[in-house]
């Protein structure tokens, strides 16, 4: 028993990750992407990136990161989470409203 729910939760934990593992893919793919060709890593890029001064490659760093978060958000990576934010937020107010009702409803019992 112990064997098959340790099974499932491996099953889960993969699956709700790769989610995530596909969207370090774009990022990566994309800032470290050729222009040339976008399935090979621009060596030239990060060779700069990597051993010259900032001020030589921020401007073209700051370009790739602008086109790797576009992708990202191209993808709707990230989305599901924020509607559910939403639909979780629209749900107690509406359960604080109906609470509000109700309680207003309610007559105090009187003593006679």
């Amino acid at each position: 028993m112990v064997l098959a729910v340790a099974t499932e939760a491996g099953r889960m934990v993969q699956s709700d990750a790769s989610e995530h593992v596909q969207a370090l893919r774009t990022l990566v793919q994309v800032y470290l992407g050729s222009p040339a060709d976008a399935t090979k890593v621009d060596w030239d890029f990060l060779k700069i990136r990597l051993f010259q001064d900032k001020v030589v490659w921020a401007a073209e760093d700051k370009r790739r990161h602008k086109m790797a978060m576009d992708a990202l958000k191209a993808t709707g990576y990230g989305q599901a989470t924020e509607v559910a934010v939403e639909a979780a937020t629209e749900e107690d107010k509406l359960e604080d409203e109906t609470e509000e009702e109700a309680a207003a409803d309610e007559v105090p019992e009187r003593d006679t």
